[in-house]
């Protein structure tokens, strides 16, 4: 199938979409990246964070927080990068949580 395939959240609070890098693998971070898909070309997530586990079900260690970050353009795949300040620790398990709607 030639669709691509991509994952999202909703537009509410409390939405989220975790990574697992699988049960051998865990990574500090020190960066990470987020491109916007842009269905709908004047959305772009706003109010986030990035967590941390070692389990699927938690619990979650907030790794960077974002309120009212416009650093991601409204406009259609657009992308940006943060750093990841004074994390030490692996995560096998990473999730972006949305704590608040995406501006429109």
């Amino acid at each position: 199938d030639s669709k691509a395939i991509g994952s999202w959240t909703k537009n509410r609070p409390n939405s989220w979409m975790r990574v697992d890098l699988g049960a051998t693998r865990s990574l500090v971070v020190s960066h990470y990246a987020l491109r916007h898909r842009g269905i709908i070309a004047n959305s772009a997530l706003r109010n986030w964070e990035l967590q941390g586990a070692n389990a699927a079900d938690g619990p979650w260690t907030t790794l960077r927080r974002h309120v009212n970050d416009e650093t991601l353009a409204r406009a259609k795949f657009s992308m940006a990068h943060w750093s990841v300040d004074g994390v030490v620790a692996p995560w096998r398990h990473f999730r972006i949580f949305q704590t608040g709607a995406s501006n429109k």
